[in-house]
């Protein structure tokens, strides 16, 4: 929540967030070579904004994008290679992205595909997650 509001400018609203797992594992930093063991817990919410009320943290946030979830979805599994759609930059100038599945950090478990479809079944009621 801590990382929304520095990031973002934005209060997550913990009554509409929902807990939705824990990730662990591990990467090699590519500036020291060391690594780094990760444990992240993932949440879900919802954030009725646009993006011109959001406010990017210049230094962390070089552009931000709504991507539906099916466009996300499509992207991942290999259905559609780009989609192009409008967002901002970090100095909330109006910016075309062209988003391709490369625009994505690779994981070896399809982890964005199982989040965007996570997501999916989340927001048509057939995913019940716990409140936080």
């Amino acid at each position: 929540f801590r990382e929304f509001k520095e990031e973002l400018g934005v209060e997550i609203d913990k009554e509409k967030t929902y807990f939705y797992g824990r990730r662990m594992f591990a990467l090699i930093n590519a500036n020291t070579g060391r690594e780094r063991k990760l444990v992240i817990d993932i949440y879900v919410t919802e954030i009725n904004k646009e993006l011109s009320e959001l406010e990017p943290e210049y230094d962390e946030v070089f552009g931000l994008v709504w991507v539906p979830v099916e466009s996300a979805i499509s992207l991942q599994d290999g259905s559609m290679q780009s989609v192009k759609l409008t967002g901002i930059d970090r100095d909330k100038n109006t910016v075309e992205y062209e988003i391709k599945p490369d625009s994505f950090p690779y994981n070896f478990d399809n982890y964005q595909l199982k989040m965007a479809q996570a997501i999916r079944l989340w927001s048509e009621g057939s995913l019940k997650l716990d409140k936080i």
